[in-house]
């Protein structure tokens, strides 16, 4: 037993010893005179002063109890506290566990998202860990900083600045969300965060940056600094959170002022539509040049996206959304780009309202593997962009994927199934190298797969291809007859393929979504006798029929 524990058991044995005084029992005509605010005897009337000096001499006597007892309990839980440590906490695991050993449990134990709580939770258990938490870079590398522009500065600064300091010599992965919109010409934060003049160190340290704005005023702040040094930038992010400021849209121009980020390789632009009220004339200051991965979603023409895209020869990924390219927009001259060379980019995916035209013929794509073309609103025809088709193919030698979306890939009207070749068949016949062949919503003629079908009297289109996936594509016609001969000549050209001795690749994979023609539920005859025409093609053909 601890000295502590000992000194208060005897403490406790005193007081229990230590009787309290007990007054003089009142008799039941005294007690009737009190509760019932009689006038009392004059015999009881001297009795009174005696037995209120009795009762507070009892209050006082019982109050001074009370005190002991608390003061005992907070001794009571003490002594439990340091009996807890010596049997358990003392002899714990953990506590012999090195510092370097913490610091990758605490490393563990972090989550996966750019919140800094859970090394805040860590630093917060008892002053060795916090100690270790606050000596350990690694754990202080993702920040999320919230602005607001109630005031004209920030509070927080100091906390951020000790956070960078804390992270040093790691680089830094700061979220920095704007809470509240601002107008126009609405007075600033008196610190731009990345300010040479504030805090030189933080711009400097910073390897992710990503911006929820309000208006462009925010990323005018965080870019459009004179001197501005991002020297450790690899990835930048800039989205529009959920409000709509108007339908005016940032500018995206090139210029020669880029801020000085010689590693920025990853741009993100979300969501431009509606990010600003007014236009950026300057646009992004960003070294488009040296891009390895380039997203860019809800621009419009004015933006002039096909600029920004023409001059990142050096990708290796591009997922590029939006109502227009800008390569039609009047005055924009695109001659200077003829000729450009994308030899290393191998992930290309471009979903657009308007087909991009004029841009089909200036670029190669010499490396580039998997291609995914939609159409944002309208279905596109194949045979009125058939030139640009072949065009864009010509220069993709190496595509091995192909996905496309919202194209009427028939010479034939929706309403009459005719028996002239299918225009996207001279297209597919230009993709030698082609393994994998995806149609998401399309409608297509019966003619495409009966020239898929390995045959003596016709060259093989195709001779690679292993998957073919039609998502909600539909067959030319309105009549369950039609459907019935497509699924007939689809059966076919995959069944040919599958069996083919060494002419064509072994198609292996077959995955057909709904709705399929006509059929868009998956009960009733037509549907289960179609279906299953299809699963017999296994297992040769992986064959997956889906909702």
């Amino acid at each position: 037993m601890t000295p502590d524990a000992e000194v208060a058991m005897h403490e406790t044995t005193q007081l229990v010893d230590s009787a309290i005084q007990t007054p003089a029992v009142l008799d039941s005509d005294f007690l009737h005179v009190i509760l019932h605010n009689e006038l009392p005897s004059a015999i009881q009337a001297r009795q009174i002063p005696g037995l209120v000096q009795e009762r507070e001499k009892q209050v006082r006597d019982l109050r001074l109890h009370i005190d002991r007892l608390r003061a005992l309990e907070v001794k009571e839980k003490q002594a439990a506290l340091e009996l807890h440590a010596l049997r358990c906490a003392s002899a714990s695991p953990v506590r012999r566990l090195p510092s370097e050993l913490l610091v990758e449990v605490f490393a563990c134990c972090q989550s996966n998202d750019d919140s800094y709580m859970s090394s805040m939770t860590v630093s917060h258990v008892c002053y060795r860990w916090r100690a270790v938490a606050f000596g350990a870079a690694r754990l202080w590398t993702r920040l999320t900083v919230t602005r607001t522009y109630a005031r004209t500065y920030d509070l927080h600064l100091p906390q951020i600045v000790a956070w960078f300091a804390r992270a040093s010599p790691l680089p830094v992965d700061i979220h920095i969300n704007s809470k509240v919109a601002r107008e126009y010409g609405t007075p600033a934060p008196a610190y731009p965060l990345f300010a040479t003049s504030s805090a030189p160190q933080l711009s400097a340290q910073v390897r992710k940056l990503v911006l929820h704005p309000m208006c462009h005023q925010d990323v005018e702040e965080a870019l459009y600094i004179p001197g501005a040094s991002f020297p450790q930038l690899t990835h930048l992010e800039v989205h529009e959170p959920d409000v709509n400021l108007g339908e005016a849209v940032i500018v995206i121009s090139l210029f020669g002022d880029a801020c000085h980020c010689p590693k920025l390789r990853t741009v993100v632009l979300g969501d431009l539509t509606g990010l600003t009220s007014q236009a950026m004339p300057r646009g992004f200051p960003l070294p488009w040049y040296q891009l390895e991965i380039l997203s860019i979603d809800g621009f419009v023409a004015y933006d002039a996206v096909c600029t920004v895209f023409l001059s990142c020869s050096r990708l290796l990924k591009a997922q590029l959304s939006g109502e227009d390219f800008g390569d039609n927009v009047v005055g924009l001259d695109l001659s200077k780009y003829a000729g450009t060379v994308f030899s290393s980019l191998e992930d290309l995916d471009l979903e657009l309202s308007m087909f991009p035209s004029n841009i089909t013929n200036l670029a190669h794509y010499p490396a580039l593997t998997k291609f995914r073309l939609s159409s944002a609103d309208s279905d596109w025809s194949c045979e009125d962009h058939h030139a640009e088709l072949l065009a864009l193919v010509g220069h993709m030698p190496m595509l091995t994927d192909l996905t496309l979306v919202a194209f009427n890939l028939s010479r034939s009207t929706h309403e009459e199934v005719g028996s002239g070749e299918d225009s996207i068949t001279s297209i597919l016949a230009h993709l030698p190298t082609l393994h994998t062949l995806r149609l998401e919503y399309c409608y297509v003629h019966i003619s495409l797969f009966t020239r898929l079908r390995v045959q003596a009297s016709q060259p093989v289109i195709l001779p690679h291809l292993e998957t073919l996936e039609l998502s909600a594509t539909q067959f030319v016609g309105t009549i369950p007859e039609g459907t019935a001969c497509g699924v007939e000549e689809l059966y076919g050209a995959v069944k040919s393929r599958a069996t083919s001795a060494g002419q064509v690749e072994r198609m292996r994979r077959l995955r057909v979504g709904l709705p399929f023609g006509n059929i868009e539920r998956r009960k009733g005859e037509p549907y289960a006798s179609l279906s299953e025409k299809l699963r017999s093609l296994g297992p040769e053909v992986r064959v997956r029929i889906y909702k």
